[in-house]
């Protein structure tokens, strides 16, 4: 109609017979702009400059009125889609600057007036946009685009980071509306019978009318293109067009293809939630005009109204509620009728009805339209307003202060914060019991029998002693709540008071909170585990030192004042001064071998008593800071991991909670590696040499082992004991790590957003997992080659005793008997296949995620 009414000859023939018709346009979204210079008068933008959005909204209106038709303007158009789509790419880490920003496909339709005019905006207005995303000046915006529109066809338009694409309309082979009755009829049976929720390879034979195989070729053209060394990163990737079908189809393709991906199109509608598809279109962002409904006021308050009059205050006494659309030109539609039909609205005091909206009102009334994210059977709503518009056509949003008002969610809201003020108090308090002596040694119980009488009246000390001795229980229980409570606040700002902050929500799938929660309590649990795991090795060495009297002489220092005290002695012997005799004592080595056999005080001295700075210090931060280099380097090559944040708070977030979350666990890999790599020196020594055990350490089951040389038999048993009761430690520490494993598995879920996991992440937790395992092996192995050697040598020990002259059979019994206790040893790295510990590390993980899985299926969404 635009050509005709620019049409001299034509133009009053259209007066004549439309000049008193009343235009309402629902589905017109190609920009004004665009419309009039390609189908109208070429000139009329330049000679009426557009100066702000209502001016544009005005340019086809004031072309009807030159014929006396009256054009009113239901739904926004593709400039404002293009804006909204930008300005939530920039909230998600997207650098949209044209030229020199992020890189971006675009799809769209190339046999349809709509799919070809998109890119041309989209482009445009990557181009004018603010530097800080707001939104451009609309004159300079119109005269760009034009100016695009005329060079298009003879140079490339786009800007070098925006790169386009197009499909032909019908990618599933369907007839379109409007072909022959009988086709029609048989396209609509084969749509009812297959679907169009079906995308295989089966489909995909390159012959008739379908062109599945158009759509596998292009997404691996655009891998090819954007995937490798050497090669710009795809960030989003947009699909135009008119046919929801096709949209689906690409949407499919692309998601198969690229995985976790920032996908975008335009126009809501419900078959994009439709549970069949939703694997495909989870957390697509759609810029629609509309949503599947309206402001209450204008949907649900349809009654019984008076003839000419949409006054409902007074009217019948119940609405006639409306379920919501299937997609936003229904509800255009809906809207485009109501104010066919005489919708009014009080506006500045003045009750206008909406058909006679000026192109002011008009435009602010339409200016704001809505950002959505497909979810688990859902929408959310992420719409950004600025300020409060005089007529809002959509519905509230619903955040924490709408959620607040039904009684469940209010009681579950009030018993979690609870939850969270009471959990130090309890931890507290737990702080006060009186439990904090350490537990009695073997060897104190004959003394602690004697005493009882005296033991049964002391009482622990309490109050400011009890925190001092012990200050972690008192400064974990306070840390951890502070976190807690703090990650709490940060969602609810982020959520309740920013627009353009990141949702919250545990069942809708597009939340990034829950996962960093998840995260966040990683971390808690890993920090306690680290102490816990600390404390376990420690005691493990202190009942290694008790059972086997290991202790060095009283004078020589041990632990990390003999540590200090060695540098000490080597900083003064390098400057000349005289070392005092009391700091003799600690460069004394103990001796480690005796007559060819390695002593076992001195080597346990040495590996375990002696703290030396460069093994017990940055040995495990060399580790540490190696294994965090691991995913800097990578990540170039690989690409870094997709992180669904919205938002900078929320990004922030995540940053902080990754960084210390991966910290963690790889302090507590390091901390289990270097426990296992000294005990496995140990072993190696004990396998190398034969060990002399003069102390009468143990069980002895003779008198023979109170000799200074003791029998060979005995230190072999002893041997296979020594290695039980060192490795006992590393055992019930090794499937730590696994646990904090685990949060990282659910964190990433996509039930609770679109995290997915990517070959940096695979790599990066595998990697380390795999070296602790592989050590944990080794353990293993030269466990039991210890206990191969020992048994190897104490048969000898039984044939000479048992065949020899003389013979000596009370002997041969006893080594018989050892024997057997060695073969049965099941403690430590002797534990048997189902209950080793390298069996428990692998199944956590591995059977948590099934898990995982299993109630992800079963969860409500």
């Amino acid at each position: 109609m635009l050509a005709e009414i620019d049409d001299a000859q034509k133009r009053t023939q259209v007066r004549e017979d439309l000049g008193s018709v009343t235009i309402f346009s629902p589905w017109s979204t190609a920009s004004p702009a665009l419309l009039t210079s390609i189908l109208g008068d070429k000139t009329a933008p330049n000679a009426a400059p557009v100066s702000a959005l209502a001016s544009m909204f005005d340019l086809i209106t004031s072309r009807f009125d030159q014929v006396g038709i009256k054009f009113v303007r239901m739904i926004g158009t593709d400039d404002l889609l293009a804006l909204h789509l930008l300005q939530e790419l920039r909230r998600r880490r997207i650098d949209v600057r044209a030229g020199q920003g992020d890189h971006i496909a675009l799809i769209s339709e190339w046999d349809m007036l709509y799919g070809k005019a998109f890119p041309l905006t989209f482009a445009t207005m990557m181009e004018c946009l603010g530097s800080n995303g707001e939104p451009p000046d609309w004159a300079d915006y119109t005269q760009n685009l034009l100016a695009k529109l005329e060079r298009s066809s003879r140079t490339p338009f786009l800007p070098a980071n925006l790169h386009a694409y197009s499909y032909l309309r019908g990618i599933d082979g369907r007839l379109p509306t409007g072909a022959d009755s009988k086709a029609a009829v048989e396209s609509t049976q084969d749509e009812q019978e297959r679907g169009p929720w079906t995308y295989n390879e089966s489909l995909e034979v390159p012959i008739g009318r379908g062109q599945l195989d158009y759509v596998r070729r292009l997404t691996r053209q655009l891998r090819a293109e954007f995937r490798g060394p050497g090669k710009p990163e795809l960030r989003a990737i947009g699909v135009v067009g008119t046919d929801v079908y096709d949209k689906m189809i690409l949407l499919h393709a692309l998601q198969e293809e690229f995985g976790s991906i920032t996908l975008f199109t335009t126009d809501l509608d419900a078959r994009l939630m439709h549970y069949e598809r939703s694997r495909w279109t989870r957390n697509v962002i759609v810029a629609s005009n509309f949503g599947l409904a309206l402001n209450p006021k204008y949907q649900y308050g349809i009654r019984q109204l008076q003839p000419d009059s949409d006054n409902t205050e007074g009217a019948g006494p119940h609405p006639s509620p409306l379920a919501p659309f299937r997609d936003n030109y229904q509800t255009a539609l809906f809207l485009a009728c109501r104010a066919a039909l005489g919708l009014a609205e009080e506006v500045d005091g003045e009750t206008k009805r909406l058909r006679e909206f000026e192109a002011r009102l008009l435009a602010e009334a339409l200016g704001y339209p809505r950002l959505f994210e497909i979810g688990r059977g859902q929408a959310v709503d992420l719409s950004v307003t600025e300020g409060e518009p005089k007529v809002n056509l959509h519905p509230s949003q619903l955040r924490f202060r709408a959620k607040f008002s039904t009684t469940l969610f209010r009681a579950m809201s009030y018993l979690g914060m609870t939850a969270v003020l009471l959990l130090p108090v309890y931890l507290l308090l737990r702080g006060h019991r009186p439990h904090d002596t350490e537990p009695a040694r073997p060897a104190d119980k004959e003394h602690r029998q004697q005493n009882s009488t005296k033991e049964s009246t002391a009482r622990p000390s309490k109050g400011p002693k009890t925190w001092v001795r012990h200050p972690r229980r008192v400064a974990l229980p306070i840390l951890a709540s502070l976190a807690i409570v703090v990650f709490i606040i940060l969602v609810l700002v982020d959520h309740d008071q920013r627009q353009a902050g990141e949702p919250f929500s545990l069942t809708a799938g597009t939340s990034a909170w829950p996962g960093l929660a998840l995260l966040l309590l990683g971390i808690l649990l890993g920090i306690r585990l680290l102490l816990y795991a600390w404390t376990i090795l420690a005691d493990n060495v202190k009942e290694t030192v008790e059972e086997f009297e290991l202790r060095p002489p009283r004078e020589h220092k041990e632990g990390w004042p003999g540590c200090r005290a060695r540098i000490r002695v080597k900083i003064l012997w390098g400057l000349g001064i005289e070392v005092p005799e009391s700091d003799k004592k600690a460069i004394e080595e103990v001796d480690e071998f005796k007559d060819g056999k390695v002593i076992a005080r001195g080597l346990w001295t040495k590996h375990f008593l002696r703290r030396c700075v460069g093994r017990d210090f940055l040995w495990p931060i060399g580790w540490l800071v190696l294994l965090w280099l691991l995913p800097v380097v990578l990540g170039p090559g690989l690409g870094w991991p997709y992180s669904p944040c919205r938002g900078a708070l929320c990004y922030a977030v995540f940053l902080v909670t990754g960084s210390l979350y991966y910290t963690t666990l790889l302090a507590l890999l390091v901390t289990v590696a270097t426990a296992t790599m000294r005990r496995m020196k140990v072993i190696n020594e004990l396998i190398a040499h034969d060990t002399f055990w003069k102390s009468d350490a143990g069980r002895e089951p003779d008198s023979e082992a109170h000799s200074d040389q003791e029998p060979k038999y005995m230190a072999h048993w002893r041997d296979v004991r020594f290695i039980a009761r060192i490795t006992e430690g590393v055992s019930r520490v090794l499937y730590f790590p696994s646990i904090i494993l685990l949060f990282s598995i659910a964190a990433r879920m996509r039930y609770f957003d679109n995290w997915g996991y990517p070959l940096l992440v695979l790599i990066t937790y595998s990697v380390p997992f795999i070296y602790l395992i592989g050590l944990e092996a080794a353990l293993q192995l030269c466990a039991r080659r210890a206990r191969a050697v020992a048994l190897r040598e104490m048969r000898r020990e039984l044939h000479k005793a048992r065949y020899g002259e003389p013979k000596e059979d009370e002997k041969g019994n006893r080594i018989q008997s050892m024997m057997d206790e060695v073969t049965e040893l099941r403690e430590g790295a002797f534990r048997p296949f189902s209950e080793n510990p390298i069996v428990a590390a692998l199944l956590i993980p591995s059977g948590g995620a099934g898990l995982l899985a299993v109630l992800a299926y079963f969860l409500p969404g």
